[in-house]
């Protein structure tokens, strides 16, 4: 049997708020694995390296939807730069928010599951996975994309000053309900559209100006929107929801979003594809899994590898 690696940040807020888990999950694992703890990227690109030389079973990730996203990209690069296959994956929620580990099924204390997984490896028995796609967004991956209204709304959670998590979260949409009702200041920050070239499958979709992409391979995506419904129905596509509506126009179908449903309306795409490109004339913002970027004017998506993911979980 192979070894079982743990990599934590112990910046993200539930591991920053519990400073012994690093200890706490060494005596869990104790000689079924290891765990390392990475606090810089070229510290987690060497831990990367390390892992080549062992034989593995299974890497569990534990952090935030942000730390998720950057280890799973060093993981794949790795891996896939040595030629090499890949181990099974899982996340442990260390985070506020953990959307993504919430999206994989994985809905248990970080804790609770380890336990369980020690114990099923301790028994002999396989693990359930799932084939899980990434996205290949630049040159990093990860399992949701957006950018436009989704990444104001995240500008306007990470700039809050109270406790972030998913209570914060719902209460920026709350807010953001307001907002677009009495189109306040609020409203003015959360509507901001940007224009660009977008090319589906290499089609234009050419609207005069886009609210908010969102592509990915999981449909949930936090505080109870299931937008990307479609997101595991063909291996090597991605769902892609592109829409130039206003945000009050939204607000009249959200309830699509909660019940996994189309917006209806011109000027709005709902589709599966195998590749998206985004021309901007200016630097436009973008989220890979909670995590923001600024600068790039160009973005590419398309199908990352597939994975194979640990989601078995305590009753």
């Amino acid at each position: 049997m192979g070894e079982l690696i743990i990599i934590t940040n112990p910046h993200a807020r539930q591991n920053s708020k519990d400073p012994e888990r690093f200890e706490r999950f060494q005596r869990m694992v104790g000689d079924q694995g290891t765990v390392y703890q990475t606090q810089q990227l070229d510290q987690l690109e060497q831990t990367c390296r390390q892992l080549l030389t062992k034989e593995i079973d299974l890497i569990a990730i534990c952090g935030g939807d942000g730390t998720n996203h950057l280890v799973t990209t060093a993981l794949i690069r790795t891996f896939q730069e040595a030629a090499r296959p890949l181990p099974p994956l899982t996340y442990l929620k260390g985070g506020s928010m953990n959307t993504i580990a919430w999206g994989l099924n994985i809905r248990c204390p970080a804790e609770k599951v380890l336990t369980h997984l020690l114990q099923v490896r301790q028994a002999g028995r396989p693990l359930a996975t799932q084939r899980q796609g990434t996205l290949h967004i630049n040159d990093a991956y990860g399992y949701f994309f957006g950018n436009g209204y989704a990444v104001n709304f995240l500008e306007e959670y990470y700039n809050a000053n109270s406790t972030s998590g998913p209570r914060r979260a719902a209460e920026i949409t709350y807010k953001a309900i307001g907002a677009v009702l009495s189109r306040n200041e609020m409203h003015q920050r959360l509507a901001r559209k940007f224009e660009a070239e977008i090319l589906a499958d290499g089609k234009p979709l050419g609207f005069p100006a886009y609210g908010m992409i969102m592509a990915g391979f999981i449909e949930y995506i936090g505080i109870g929107f299931k937008p990307l419904y479609r997101a595991h129905e063909r291996e090597g596509h991605f769902h892609l929801v592109a829409t130039g509506f206003n945000p009050g126009r939204i607000l009249a179908q959200i309830h699509r979003f909660y019940t996994g449903k189309p917006l209806i309306g011109p000027h709005h795409f709902d589709d599966l594809v195998q590749d998206l490109q985004i021309r901007g004339a200016a630097p436009i913002g973008y989220t890979i899994d909670g995590e923001l970027y600024r600068n790039e004017t160009t973005i590419h998506l398309r199908p990352g590898p597939t994975l194979d993911v640990v989601v078995d979980s305590p009753q």
